[in-house]
């Protein structure tokens, strides 16, 4: 699938399977919105956004960390609006 110049949202993008999955689309060119909780990293989890943000980034796409808990109806509007304003 071609993924140049898309932008996709994940959720749970800092560590797992969201990371692997952001990881697969930024070598294909996309720019992943990095959504997830942590901005600190947990010693027995590892990995932030910002973290997972700059792997993306080495890995070819555009990335943007954006804290959100997707419980909260307000704080998934504010990523998307930051998402709309970043890549449009």
């Amino acid at each position: 699938m071609p993924f140049q110049n898309k932008t996709v949202f994940i959720t749970g993008a800092s560590r797992g399977i969201g990371k692997s999955i952001a990881l697969r689309l930024a070598k294909a060119g996309a720019n992943v919105v990095v959504a997830a909780k942590s901005t600190t990293e947990n010693p027995k989890l590892g990995g932030t956004i910002f973290s997972a943000a700059k792997e993306i980034e080495e890995a070819g796409g555009k990335a943007l960390p954006v804290q959100c808990d997707i419980r909260d109806e307000l704080q998934i509007q504010i990523a998307v609006d930051k998402a709309v304003e970043t890549f449009g």
